[in-house]
């Protein structure tokens, strides 16, 4: 068997972006990169109105989802950033240490790291989703006791 190396010069030259694609770049990335934060403004201030609106309006479920799913999204990503890092770069790295014996736990351990972040990221991130949900939940939806209406009874 015969190997050989041959140089391909390319005769074609590099003209950069054409103009629709620089358009889009200005246009469109500007939007997606203020969308999430737009669509969370705009959720806060839905769920002041219907508040406000003494049930005339309906929708507080939705706005209070709105408000929350780009910054709840964040911090799930993260958490599971953190967990990646815990076990990946740190744990995993000291395990592997040149020298040292693995015993077969420590070893299953280096070889699932990835899972094993991926599994304790996602927990962790659902149980403090969960609970920051259920007390933005009962903040906005507590509603104030009802003032009573006509003349005070006499005792």
């Amino acid at each position: 068997m015969f190997f050989s190396v041959q140089q391909v010069v390319s005769t074609a030259r590099y003209q950069g972006p054409a103009w629709w694609q620089i358009a889009l770049r200005f246009t469109l990335l500007p939007l997606g990169l203020t969308a999430p934060f737009g669509t969370t403004i705009l959720g806060w201030i839905a769920v002041s109105q219907i508040r406000r609106s003494a049930g005339r309006l309906c929708g507080l479920g939705l706005a209070v989802f709105d408000g929350l799913l780009f910054p709840l999204a964040m911090l799930g990503g993260f958490i599971a950033w953190l967990w990646h890092w815990v076990f990946v770069d740190v744990l995993r790295a000291s395990l592997l240490a040149p020298g040292t014996e693995l015993s077969a736990m420590e070893r299953m351990f280096v070889v699932n790291a990835n899972g094993l972040a991926a599994l304790g990221g996602s927990v962790t991130a659902l149980i403090v989703s969960f609970l920051i949900i259920r007390a933005v939940w009962r903040a906005v939806n507590d509603s104030p006791t009802p003032k009573p209406v006509g003349p005070p009874l006499e005792k």
